[in-house]
């Protein structure tokens, strides 16, 4: 039965979204929320798409779960469901420009991943790519939701938090990258401050340039290779 939740869940979480687009909710999309402060981490359009290979990503890990091709915890199923219901939960927040409340929804919704992530195989790379491109890509989101959170509040300070926060991103990126040798959790965050490069070129220089920066650093990750520290 819980299966069954897991694909329903998972089925109305990506049909909220489309509707919340589509309607809009509130009569804001979510780009339109995020263009509506003067935030410094905001990424191009094309950032996104990340979403769409993240979301294909999970129903193929959740068929394989449900075939019992990959062996999960009894506790990651419903982990699982609630990380929908808390996608749910922050889609709703979002559009009606509660930015705080999104701010600690989407915290939730990350440990919520990240509960799942470590309940994987960490032998079987497969099995993990799904769950570690969905965690890389929240990771990041947070770090921008919380941006703009700082943003509507007028507390950025200029570019000292934005560029804490990208530091941040880095530096969770490339300790899962060495620590535990995954390579899929530093694509999405590769790929999303690239983004952020393109959104803030003309706006914000500086940041924009650091989050290349940071983005080719991690690149280069991938051409020296360190042991697991277990």
């Amino acid at each position: 039965m819980q299966i069954i939740w897991m694909f329903l869940t998972y089925l109305a979480m990506l049909a909220f979204h489309l509707v919340a687009e589509w309607l809009p909710l509130n009569g804001m999309t979510a780009n339109a929320v995020n263009k509506e402060y003067q935030a410094s981490l905001l990424p191009a359009d094309f950032g996104f798409i990340i979403w769409g290979v993240i979301c294909l990503a999970l129903f193929i890990s959740m068929i394989s779960v449900a075939s019992g091709k990959t062996q999960v915890s009894p506790r990651w199923v419903p982990t699982f469901i609630t990380s929908n219901f808390l996608s749910i939960f922050f889609t709703i927040s979002w559009h009606y420009n509660w930015i705080f409340l999104s701010v600690i929804l989407l915290f939730l919704w990350l440990i919520a991943i990240y509960r799942l992530y470590q309940e994987l195989d960490w032998r079987k790379k497969w099995v993990r790519f799904p769950i570690s491109l969905y965690l890389g890509g929240l990771s990041v989101s947070l770090l921008i939701v919380f941006d703009i959170y700082l943003a509507k509040i007028h507390a950025e300070m200029g570019n000292a938090f934005p560029i804490l926060l990208l530091l941040i991103g880095f530096l969770a990126a490339f300790t899962l990258r060495y620590r535990e040798q995954n390579l899929t959790y530093p694509l999405a965050v590769i790929w999303l401050y690239v983004s952020i490069f393109f959104g803030q070129l003309r706006e914000n220089t500086g940041i924009a340039y650091l989050a290349v920066l940071l983005a080719i650093l991690l690149v280069c990750t991938y051409f020296f290779r360190r042991p697991r520290v277990k």
